[in-house]
């Protein structure tokens, strides 16, 4: 994903993508969310939840080191793949619900989509469009 909807998403959700508690970068900071353009607006709608999650937990008194956080975002075999190092009750149903989203949506793009295999036999959720352009 392009960079600077990467920072977007961690400008808006800074509560779930922060640092671990020794003060070491979690994966998804080093490297980024790690698919294509098009699963933004599920990725930043997931984070958006997530971070509303993790607001309330801390408004209840709950210490920043105990919140949930999201270590990694990446593409694996044509599924969206939602890494946490901490979670909190309905944290898995909105990941889940992000998964079902993406599966039906070209990485690539954002337009609707099916898992193909591409001719360098990636498995990846493309459009008819992108699936003839790679």
């Amino acid at each position: 994903m392009n960079s600077q909807l990467i920072m977007q998403i961690f400008e808006e959700c800074p509560l779930i993508y922060r640092r671990t508690a020794d003060g070491a970068e979690t994966i998804v900071l080093r490297r980024g969310v790690e698919c294509g353009d098009g699963w933004f607006e599920h990725i930043h709608q997931l984070s958006l939840s997530i971070e509303s999650i993790a607001q309330h937990l801390q408004r209840e008194g709950m210490p920043i080191c105990m919140l949930p956080q999201v270590s990694q975002v990446k593409e694996k075999f044509g599924d969206l793949c939602v890494y946490l190092e901490k979670s909190a009750a309905g944290v898995a149903e909105v990941v889940d619900l992000a998964r079902q989203r993406a599966a039906k949506t070209c990485e690539l793009c954002g337009q609707p989509g099916k898992k193909r295999i591409t001719s360098s036999e990636w498995v990846i959720v493309l459009c008819d469009n992108c699936a003839d352009l790679n």
